[in-house]
């Protein structure tokens, strides 16, 4: 089996050989493993299964380079948002979809949130289950938004007020919510607390 590793771009690595996988890692440290080989490399009636062995032995030479099998790796700083919406119950589709696309746009534009990375819940209440006040000198309506986004705790306070000021600038142009209705609330929460995915924890 034919293969070699091609170091990180921006650290200027050059590829050295290294048999039996071609192992890419690229600036946002992800791995894509790529396999070449010959009939001959495995035949007919091996005792083991080809996708097993495979498999065992990209493991090998992920550990060899210091990739965890199963651990996720993100660039610093990444954001990785979970965010929780909540509302009164009886606006339509389009209005809850503007919701969540204004919202997404911000965290794009303030945060750095990769492209998809869309983690986002709305959750609507009838009257009896909802309450807001005008506390804080703010004239709120019963078109009140709560917004509750959590990420790693990377963020600035000056990237949560960017936050802040551009989630109400766009609600406001779609789906029309007034700044006084827009109720946000950040919560940092560190890297080992999540696992989004395949029962990994981020480290």
């Amino acid at each position: 089996m034919d293969a070699c590793i091609a170091c990180d771009v921006r650290e200027g690595g050059a590829s050295h050989a290294l048999a039996p996988e071609l192992i890419e890692r690229n600036a946002q440290d992800f791995v894509v493993v790529e396999f070449s080989w010959s009939q001959r490399s495995f035949p007919i009636g091996s005792g083991q299964s080809l996708a097993t062995r495979l498999l065992d032995s990209v493991s090998r030479t992920c550990s060899y380079h210091g990739v965890k099998k199963g651990s996720p790796r993100l660039r610093e700083g990444i954001a990785v948002p979970l965010v929780h919406i909540s509302l009164r119950a009886g606006k339509p589709e389009s209005y809850r979809q503007a919701i969540f696309d204004a919202i997404y746009r911000a965290m794009r534009e303030t945060l750095d949130v990769p492209e998809g990375d869309q983690f986002m819940t709305i959750t609507e209440h009838d009257g009896a289950n909802f309450r807001y006040g005008k506390a804080f000198g703010v004239d709120r309506s019963q078109d009140v938004v709560y917004i509750q986004i959590t990420v790693f705790d990377t963020r600035t306070a000056a990237q949560k007020g960017a936050l802040f000021r551009r989630i109400a600038e766009l609600l406001g142009d779609s789906p029309g919510v007034r700044p006084e209705d827009v109720f946000i609330n950040v919560l940092d929460s560190a890297k080992e607390n999540w696992s989004v995915g395949h029962g990994a924890q981020f480290a």
